[in-house]
């Protein structure tokens, strides 16, 4: 394990303890951590899903479904509002 590694895990296991002591449930964790990873790998994507299923390997209407699934607006729902 690398410096980065490690202090990730540091990261990691303090997030976890504060989610514990809030009475965050395993699922209410990974549900929680799922949609901010979405949120942020699509945006580091440059808020393109077919490029975010290319990353993850996944078919883009993958990345279509687990967005609605965590209700997560796609950018074509932004423009949509936007007009």
């Amino acid at each position: 394990m690398d410096d980065h590694e490690f202090n990730l895990a540091l990261e990691l296991r303090s997030v976890v303890g504060v989610c514990i002591r809030a009475g965050m449930t395993l699922t209410d964790i990974n549900r929680m951590m799922t949609r901010e990873y979405l949120e942020q790998a699509l945006k580091a994507a440059g808020n393109n899903q077919i490029a975010l299923a290319r990353v993850e390997g996944v078919h883009r209407n993958t990345i279509s479904r687990t967005l609605r699934k965590f209700d997560i607006p796609s950018p074509r729902e932004w423009k949509q509002t936007k007009t």
